[in-house]
């Protein structure tokens, strides 16, 4: 998510109004909240199956 911010304030034109990239910022990151709950609800599910499958892979 950091990472997804900074290059966001990078990326924004220089000239941009404050308010219209206060905006543009907040509606990107609210579009990337359900693919960050999907992406740690699939990598929970991929641990669970790992640790029941073969536990050895998940040690150290």
């Amino acid at each position: 998510m950091l990472i997804f911010i900074a290059l966001t304030l990078v990326s924004l034109p220089t000239g941009l109004d404050p308010t219209a990239e206060h905006r543009a910022i907040l509606v990107l990151a609210l579009g990337h909240l359900p693919l960050i709950l999907l992406e740690g609800i699939f990598t929970a599910m991929v641990v669970l199956f790992l640790q029941r499958v073969k536990p050895e892979l998940l040690e150290g």
